[in-house]
């Protein structure tokens, strides 16, 4: 009797851990996984027509106008356009806070904001559920005795569907734009702050490399 009742326990546990092991392949399939609830996952969209021109490429090299997206700021889930923002240079910033070079350069990227108030940056987050990756920007020391890193918006890319469609090889990833969408930089890696001032300026004037 008592050797039953074990059995059967046994069998209950195991069918148990069966369907949490289910759940957890569904969820990490489908880039669920260690994500907030609110968060909806990055789309890409069909941009609005570019100003002035008649034949143009999409994509994320320079020459080229940066393809349209759709992602969830992480404080609140709401989401925000890459094109409305189109008459001011934007710089988009992959991050996670598993990337120490990410870390090491947001205190510069911090000090660009401080000096080009124009600049649009997207600071765009890989994988971290939206409070690991609130905590973290918080904990940055971005300089002037303060703490807590504010891009102009902080969105959720927990697919990595912008990732990828950005064609991203290293992390950080770094991207400018011009004001009217047109990518004028791509870098893989961390940024030094001279390059960044580099890149800003390219992007106001609307110059390729």
């Amino acid at each position: 009797m008592v050797h039953n009742d074990l059995k059967s326990r046994l069998l209950a546990l195991a069918g148990i851990a069966a369907a949490v092991a289910a759940v957890l392949a569904v969820l990490s399939a489908t880039g669920s996984f260690g994500r907030a609830r609110d968060i909806e996952p990055a789309r890409l969209v069909q941009g609005p027509p570019v100003a002035g021109a008649v034949e143009y490429s999409v994509g994320p090299r320079p020459g080229q106008y940066a393809p349209d997206f759709v992602a969830s700021r992480l404080n609140d889930g709401t989401p925000v356009r890459l094109s409305s923002f189109r008459g001011r240079p934007v710089y988009l910033n992959f991050w996670a806070s598993w990337c120490d070079p990410c870390r090491n350069e947001l205190p510069d990227i911090a000090a660009l904001m401080r000096d080009h108030p124009d600049l649009v940056v997207i600071g765009i987050n890989r994988g971290d559920t939206s409070q690991a990756a609130m905590a973290f920007l918080q904990s940055i020391d971005v300089g002037q005795g303060r703490k807590g890193m504010q891009f102009t918006e902080a969105v959720a890319d927990p697919r990595d569907t912008l990732f990828n469609a950005y064609q991203g090889l290293g992390m950080p990833l770094s991207i400018f734009l011009d004001k009217s969408g047109r990518v004028v930089a791509v870098h893989n890696g961390q940024l030094s702050r001279d390059k960044m001032e580099e890149y800003y300026q390219r992007a106001v004037a609307g110059t390729l490399p």
